[in-house]
């Protein structure tokens, strides 16, 4: 069982989306980092309940959807059928053997791949190499990823044990385990990632042949900054936008 499965009744909750932390700063400051993405086909990769698909797609992208959650998907797939934006969503793992993952997207290629909280959940090196292995692999020339991911130092953590509704606990020793605990609505539940330092998803990038790799801060846009009295504390979690080049 994975984790999302444990929570998925939790992605029926639109307020989710309308959180400071989500509307005003990371999505904002990872769409940023996409460009322009009218006309482009794209790949989401860990879509979940195709929140993330959803904002690309209002921007004129072509995108496919994959996460190998199934309950997740199942809310992607509802929510397309009440709100279509031509979304195909597929049961797609990012650390498959390559042919496999390649075979079950019909060997296309993209323009842009986007991992929403995905990176970080590689268990091991050689998980996370597979992800990259299979990015590379499905982008077109000059085509890029842009993730969501953990930006992870010690100064982080003790700057940040505890931001708004979510509490932190790990070592910081490479392929700890990172506990997160959330509280939203009343509603209570955890689940973990991985740490890997910055330098480590770099190194194993560009062994898949990545280069221009990029962490980009986030920041909290106008409305957000009207609505969150301590934003700057948000803007220090750690949270970057990862970017790299094929």
């Amino acid at each position: 069982m994975t984790q999302y499965r444990q929570i998925a009744i939790q992605y029926t909750d639109k307020s989710r989306m309308e959180h400071p932390e989500r509307k005003n700063m990371i999505y904002p400051s990872w769409l940023q980092a996409c460009g322009n993405v009218r006309e482009k086909t794209i790949l989401d990769l860990g879509c979940g309940g195709g929140e993330s698909s959803r904002l690309l797609a209002d921007k004129g992208a072509t995108v496919i959807g994959g996460d190998k959650e199934l309950k997740m998907l199942k809310l992607a797939r509802q929510t397309e059928r009440k709100n279509p934006l031509n979304i195909n969503y597929l049961w797609l793992n990012a650390g498959w053997p390559i042919f496999v993952f390649r075979s079950v997207l019909k060997f296309k290629r993209f323009d842009l791949i986007t991992a929403a909280f995905l990176l970080h959940y590689a268990k091991n090196k050689k998980s996370l190499r597979k992800m990259a292995t299979n990015i590379y692999s499905s982008l077109n020339p000059g085509g890029k990823i842009v993730a969501i991911n953990t930006y992870i130092s010690a100064k982080h953590y003790l700057l940040h044990p505890q931001i708004g509704e979510r509490s932190f606990s790990m070592q910081f020793v490479e392929g700890a385990k990172i506990l997160i605990n959330f509280k939203i609505n009343e509603i209570e539940f955890n689940f973990s990632n991985t740490f890997w330092k910055p330098e480590t998803y770099e190194r194993i990038l560009m062994q898949a042949g990545f280069k221009e790799i990029n962490w980009i801060r986030m920041k909290m846009d106008r409305e957000g900054r009207g609505r969150v009295k301590n934003y700057k504390l948000l803007e220090n979690m750690p949270l970057a936008v990862l970017t790299a080049e094929k």
